[in-house]
């Protein structure tokens, strides 16, 4: 069962071929996908959480009627990073895991859909213009390595972390 990579180079395992053409790959990926496994391997996971928030908890505050065009793309870029910046640090205390903010989207403001387009749709919350806004809901991916057996515990600290 010789394993060619190249027309030069050919070896009788795929353990060999592993470590002679991935030797020192930082992931382990290719002797971990072997059904011997030499090493500890780590999954990689993904958890996605949907959250409201308080600008004020990072320090914005945020007025309806919600700005639109540029302006509307600016507040959300600011809260995504401030965001981005709360999560991290909430998480700053597990360096094991390869903790990773993956994606954060902004789903409403004040109960307002980021993508409403027309300019109804942002003022159709009646008499709350100038409203200071309290809530923001958010959907975050948040990446994460780890040992089959304890995968479900690292969740679980994410969200209580997080939440």
């Amino acid at each position: 069962l010789p394993i060619q990579v190249t027309k030069w180079n050919t070896y009788s395992t795929k353990e060999q071929c592993c470590r002679a053409a991935y030797g020192g790959q930082v992931s382990n990926a290719c002797l971990c996908s072997l059904d011997e496994k030499p090493y500890v391997c780590y999954e990689v996971k993904t958890v996605s959480l949907t959250l409201t928030i308080n600008p004020s908890t990072l320090g914005l505050t945020v007025n309806l009627p919600l700005p639109t065009g540029y302006e509307r793309t600016r507040l959300v870029t600011r809260l995504k990073n401030a965001i981005r910046i709360n999560i991290k640090a909430a998480l700053s205390s597990d360096t094991k895991h390869r903790l990773k903010v993956v994606d954060v989207k902004i789903l409403t403001i004040g109960g307002v859909a980021v993508n409403a387009r027309r300019l109804g749709q942002i003022v159709a919350l009646g008499d709350r213009s100038l409203q200071t806004v309290t809530a923001i809901k958010i959907q975050v991916k948040i990446e994460y390595s780890c040992l089959p057996n304890e995968c479900r515990v690292v969740e679980m600290w994410i969200k209580e972390k997080v939440n």
